[in-house]
């Protein structure tokens, strides 16, 4: 039996040659591409856990700005104070003029009716 790489020498060449370009490729695949994937699995994980701790931090200022907002509303001549009080007015006035409108409105009736009946 004669030696096929004695043989056919190209042959053998170009076959070796695709045998380690496709071992190459394989490893480069599967082993170093799934290295990456990891890497970047534990990297998302890494933001969600700087995102949730972000969260917690705006909720905490949220809640301290609250308070902070309640306490300037509380005391007089400042700014939140007054125009929650501008706007407590404000509607008050709404509530009482839209009270006293249909007796306005009659009003104005009965002088339209009576300017039409002369």
């Amino acid at each position: 039996m004669s030696n096929w790489v004695e043989d056919s020498p190209t042959r053998a060449i170009i076959v070796y040659t695709i045998l380690i370009a496709s071992a190459t490729w394989l490893v480069s695949t599967y082993i170093l591409d799934e290295n990456k994937i990891n890497f970047y699995r534990a990297e998302s994980v890494s933001y969600k856990a700087k995102v949730e701790v972000l969260e917690f931090e705006i909720e905490r200022l949220r809640n301290e700005n609250e308070r902070y907002l309640n306490w300037l509303q509380e005391s007089p001549s400042t700014l939140p104070y007054l125009t929650s009080r501008i706007d407590s007015l404000t509607s008050q006035n709404i509530r009482l003029l839209s009270a006293r409108r249909p007796s306005l409105n009659n009003s104005y009736e009965k002088r339209e009716s009576m300017r039409f009946a002369r």
